[in-house]
């Protein structure tokens, strides 16, 4: 009897599984492209092909969801000539349903992203950033109708971004994620939907962040894209249900993730992803070709510069580059001190010759020459983050205009300024370093709030100051300057 019953129930759930339909879902993903329009290995113009070529396997657009995770604006000097329209007239044509925002597409100032943001058809989601300028253009997340199935996309740009320094009249604000997710997640849940998506420019880890946490804490997540840290993952598992991707940088990868959904068990049964690389074989798609052609980026021949680089980088932490950016800006500012520092690594020699594109290659971003005064003391403390950053080896600065005597544990003891000056010095500063360098320099930020710092903002690019210097002093030859000083050794 009871081998009857066995089979009874077996043959009722068969039933049951029979009746069960599988709806499939395609959700297509890039981050961190940066602008890069074309390439040998890269770029939108091959990328738009292998997402043309998804959406015909999937069964059509109205069957995938095509989401972009930040940093799209920006990187390439095409973007920089077009402050970013030729990405988003890409991303209109090829149908984008979400666009989250990263730090550098801010980078073209507020009122420059607006007008991208209205010029994009699809939804901008951002549910942690607070800025009034662009109230009104962007949600904290939106739900999609896609082939039958109910998919909410919730939206995070990166946290700890503002630029209240520099702009206290149109501030930003950019709050932690579990802290945007917390105050939004209640409007998702009542929504009822079928699939949840968190869209973030963000890798897993962060100051203050854990992916794996984020996900323990919201288990109903399925889906976490991410960016911002330029790394591949082409798919791991996060916790008991919710899955993860990010896919790289430059245009060189899509994310493809399927979705397989019981609609009959309201459940996910099966999430699988993969990502498809762009190679040199795969051809360019003709509409994309045909509105990058429409933005010719000329090679402009900008001076010449007797070569000035080494590579690697001295131990001495200086560089043409960054004697180049600091001689440039205080000439531009006409300031007493100029203060620049790049990412350490290693530099290209420049070619006698000088084009627009050589200089945009080493100023790549949209860093505006800013001046603040600042007392003998205030240069001191300021200068010591400067050179913990040096010491840490993630930061390259360059001083012009003075001298620093430093101790054998790399803390200064003197500074010796280029010229005498009873109260203060005025001080050049790239914006991205007087806001903070990403959390380096904490106390040039503080001074650079103060009303006594006379915080001045010209506007200007540092690739535009250092190419208008090539251009004066064309053929330029640059001799080896000296910032740094060991008390215990004679120079």
């Amino acid at each position: 009897m009871n081998k009857f019953i066995i089979i009874g129930l077996l043959l009722a759930l068969s039933a049951v599984n029979l009746c069960a339909e599988i709806v499939k879902l395609t959700v297509l993903n890039t981050t961190d492209t940066h602008a890069h329009v074309s390439g040998k290995n890269s770029g939108w113009t091959k990328l738009a092909t292998l997402i043309r070529e998804q959406q015909t396997l999937a069964g059509g657009k109205d069957k995938t969801l095509l989401i972009d995770c930040g940093d799209t604006l920006q990187g390439t000097q095409d973007g920089a000539l077009t402050q970013g329209s030729i990405a988003i007239k890409i991303m209109n044509n090829l149908d984008y349903d979400v666009w989250v925002p990263g730090n550098h597409d801010f980078e073209f100032g507020l009122s420059v992203l607006k007008k991208r943001i209205a010029e994009f058809h699809g939804a901008v989601l951002a549910a942690n950033m607070i800025c009034p300028t662009l109230n009104g253009v962007y949600k904290p997340w939106k739900m999609f109708k896609i082939n039958g199935l109910k998919v909410a996309v919730i939206g995070v740009t990166l946290p700890g971004m503002s630029n209240q320094i520099l702009q206290p009249q149109s501030a930003l604000t950019t709050i932690q994620e579990g802290e945007a997710i917390a105050e939004c997640i209640s409007s998702v849940r009542k929504s009822a939907p079928d699939i949840i998506i968190l869209a973030q420019h963000q890798g897993m880890y962060g100051k203050k962040f854990n992916i794996f946490k984020l996900a323990g804490q919201y288990p109903e997540i399925d889906l976490i894209l991410t960016g911002h840290t330029h790394q591949e993952q082409p798919g791991i598992k996060i916790n008991s249900s919710g899955w993860l991707v990010q896919a790289g940088k430059h245009s060189k990868t899509l994310g493809v993730i399927t979705f397989e959904y019981d609609t009959t068990h309201k459940k996910t049964v099966r999430i699988s992803s993969k990502l498809l690389p762009v190679s040199e074989s795969t051809p360019e798609d003709r509409r994309a070709r045909q509105i990058a052609d429409t933005e010719t980026v000329y090679k402009r021949k900008v001076g010449e510069v007797m070569p000035l680089l080494s590579s690697p980088r001295p131990k001495t932490f200086e560089s043409g580059i960054t004697t180049l950016a600091t001689l440039a800006m205080a000439e531009t500012a006409k300031v007493d001190i100029a203060v620049f520092g790049m990412n350490c690594g290693e530099f290209t020699v420049f070619e006698k010759t000088v084009y627009e594109e050589t200089v945009f290659r080493f100023f790549p971003f949209q860093d505006t020459l800013c001046t603040i005064e600042l007392s003998l003391d205030e240069l001191k403390t300021v200068m010591n983050e400067q050179i913990v950053a040096a010491r840490k080896k993630y930061y390259s600065p360059m001083l012009y205009g003075a001298k620093i005597i430093i101790d054998k544990n790399w803390n200064a003891v003197k500074i010796i300024p280029g010229k005498t000056q009873s109260n203060k010095f005025k001080v050049a500063f790239s914006s991205y370093t007087l806001a903070g360098g990403g959390g380096k320099f904490p106390q040039l930020a503080r001074l650079a709030r103060e009303k006594s710092s006379n915080l001045q903002n010209d506007e200007i690019t540092i690739r535009e100051c250092v190419s208008q210097y090539i251009k004066k002093h064309s053929p330029l030859k640059l001799e080896p300057h000296k910032w740094l000083y060991h008390a215990d050794r004679k120079e």
